[in-house]
């Protein structure tokens, strides 16, 4: 299948076989992925888990932008998901991290409401140097963004992936008016939404998957998961349509 700028997707796997059966396949690229949950729903965890997996299959870098953490945190997020390539990967250069979360300081509207358009913009401007970006969490920008600036932003994202490169943009729910969001999950590739389920007394995270394109086979329409210390992402075998 094609993607909307006329070029092939391709899978790639995400080291989980498992996983990569569920999804009906693997990730597709070049793609706008779309990741969407409430706080700690593991947003991050999924977005750090793909930008892992392209980086083994890209050439040139991978652009990292988190709101919610600092540099150091996001590799030491990464180390406790058993993902060891981030640190390598990040000394090396080929993943720039580039944080604009200060702790304990409060985002000002006037700042917020250029910080979406810049990077936009800046995505655009350094298309040559990124193969792939990944943007976490889109939230408190989007809250302060214009309409136009958001959709304006959108319009940039589609155009990167239409020269080939992969975008991840994670964001809650509330981020933004209803409309923005409608257009924001037509505009993705790949759209999951995440959500917490109660199973037995013990809270699970649920991967629902609402769009992928490009898939071989058809995905399930949602994967329970948890992070287990030793390994890392962990696909539940449990299906929600029996609990």
């Amino acid at each position: 299948m094609d993607n909307s700028s006329g070029g092939p997707f391709k899978l790639i796997s995400t080291g989980i076989e498992e996983l990569d059966i569920k999804l009906g396949g693997g990730i597709p690229t070049p793609s706008l992925i779309l990741i969407e949950g409430d706080h700690g729903t593991g947003k991050s965890v999924l977005a750090i888990m793909i930008a892992s997996v392209l980086l083994k299959e890209i050439e040139n870098s991978l652009l990292y932008i988190t709101t919610e953490t600092t540099v150091k945190e996001l590799i030491s997020k990464a180390e406790t998901l058993n993902i060891r390539s981030f640190r390598k990967y990040f000394i090396s250069g080929k993943l720039r991290i580039y944080s604009v979360h200060i702790a304990g300081a409060n985002w000002a509207e006037s700042i917020g409401r250029k910080a979406l358009k810049m990077l936009a913009k800046y995505f655009a401007s350094y298309s040559d140097r990124y193969d792939a970006y990944v943007l976490d969490s889109a939230s408190i920008l989007m809250t302060y963004s214009t309409k136009n600036d958001t959709l304006n932003a959108i319009t940039i994202m589609r155009k990167l992936v239409g020269m080939g490169k992969t975008i991840i943009f994670t964001v809650h729910p509330q981020a933004s008016d209803e409309s923005i969001m409608l257009r924001l999950r037509a505009n993705a590739d790949v759209y999951f939404k995440l959500d917490i389920a109660d199973v037995a007394g013990k809270a699970y995270k649920v991967l629902g998957i609402k769009k992928t394109m490009g898939v071989t086979t058809p995905p399930d329409s949602s994967i329970v998961f948890d992070i287990d210390p030793s390994i890392g992402f962990k696909v539940v075998p449990i299906s929600l349509s029996s609990v």
